[in-house]
């Protein structure tokens, strides 16, 4: 009995539940050959891990490193956690597929999720850009969802409307690709452009194409605080018709005015469970959600892109409607007719403006920002 590496003397924790237990561990190649006793003098080089728990791989279930695997392609901040899988292209957004004509509004779209590295995108499909980050030789395992913001996005533009037949066939036809090349599944951000107009019925028929091909939901629902249960329900009866799966990234109550909703978004997923779909999901270590600035806009504000956000923020008169929503669009009761906008996650009515801090900005004159709330800036602002 030979080993490349003996692991001695630590607590192995080996994610099935049961409690940890102190064993010798023996690899060979790629391979955990032996989870015991090993006796002494057994050949290999030896790792004393007295005081260390010794357990698989992390995986990343909900990862922004879409870009930067080209930069720091050892993925250095993931693999010192322990990580060794990561799922990429969350949230329904990411660099592919892209167009020419989407390529540029993309690259400004996820600047402020996933930054902007200097680097040529030479890919289009999803397909070429999965080849683009084997190349790379990326620290860790990398698994690849289909972002059905860019789906839309190449069937529709960022419109603000629903789909008719056409796109339909369009976005399916776009799946069905990048299934093929791959993805495991589809992922969805229902609070961001342009995944926020998709209504329940289109979903449900992209969704088919995702099933067909055994994949999953992995979704940001489009409410995490007053409309939650609504928000979670609508992905269950999605996936229930679709056939398909579905994994809630970063499942939490938002909103202190929401916590006592624990209990019943728990019951509504084991309801779930009881009529059979397969349903999970993830959760945030910390107590703080991270994303860019404008989502905390309302959707009619965000359509069309960043350079078309810019344009109504320097309106004042368009300035002034967006302060008037954000301040009076809080609940389920909004004076409006716009499903979507009914629908809307209003983080800053949820946390308060002294709530959202300003963690990086790329503009070296605004970089006094960082660190500080949105009530701190705006009073030194005046």
């Amino acid at each position: 009995m030979t080993f490349d590496y003996i692991i001695r003397n630590g607590l192995v924790i080996d994610g099935s539940g049961k409690p940890g237990f102190h064993a010798d561990v023996g690899i060979r190649g790629d391979t955990i050959e032996v989870v015991g006793a090993i006796p002494e003098g057994v050949p290999g080089r030896e790792i004393d891990a007295a005081g260390r728990v010794v357990c698989p791989g992390f995986i990343d279930m909900h990862s922004h490193s879409d870009l930067m695997v080209f930069v720091e392609p050892e993925l250095p901040p993931k693999v010192l956690q322990g990580v060794t899988t990561e799922v990429l292209t969350q949230d329904g957004m990411s660099a592919a597929p892209v167009s020419d004509e989407t390529a540029p509004v993309w690259r400004k779209i996820l600047a402020g999720l996933d930054g902007d590295p200097p680097i040529e995108w030479t890919w289009r499909s999803l397909g070429d850009y999965m080849e683009a980050l084997a190349a790379a030789h990326p620290g860790v395992n990398l698994a690849v969802l289909v972002p059905f913001g860019n789906v839309r996005s190449m069937a529709m533009g960022f419109e603000g409307r629903e789909a008719g037949a056409a796109d339909l066939e369009r976005m399916q036809a776009e799946v069905a690709e990048g299934m093929e090349a791959g993805a495991f599944g589809m992922s969805l951000g229902l609070i961001y452009q342009p995944q926020m107009y998709a209504t329940a019925a289109e979903l449900t028929e992209v969704y088919r194409v995702v099933a067909r091909y055994g994949g999953c939901m992995v979704v940001h629902a489009r409410n995490e605080g007053d409309l939650l249960l609504e928000a979670v329900q609508e992905l269950i009866d999605v996936c229930m018709a679709a056939g398909c799966p579905l994994h809630l990234s970063h499942l939490k109550v938002a909103g202190r005015r929401n916590w006592e909703k624990g209990p019943a978004l728990v019951a509504l997923m084991e309801h779930a469970r009881d009529r059979g779909l397969d349903i999970s999901f993830d959760q945030y270590p910390y107590t703080a959600g991270s994303t860019y600035l404008h989502a905390a806009l309302p959707p009619w504000a965000t359509e069309g892109g960043v350079d078309r956000i810019l344009e109504r923020l320097r309106d004042p008169a368009t300035r002034s409607l967006i302060a008037q929503h954000i301040e009076t669009m809080v609940g389920p009761d909004r004076p409006t007719s716009d499903p979507t906008l009914r629908a809307w996650d209003n983080f800053v009515g949820a946390a308060g403006w002294d709530g959202v801090r300003v963690t990086a900005v790329a503009d070296e004159r605004l970089k006094h920002c960082e660190g500080r709330t949105l009530a701190e800036l705006a009073e030194e602002a005046g």
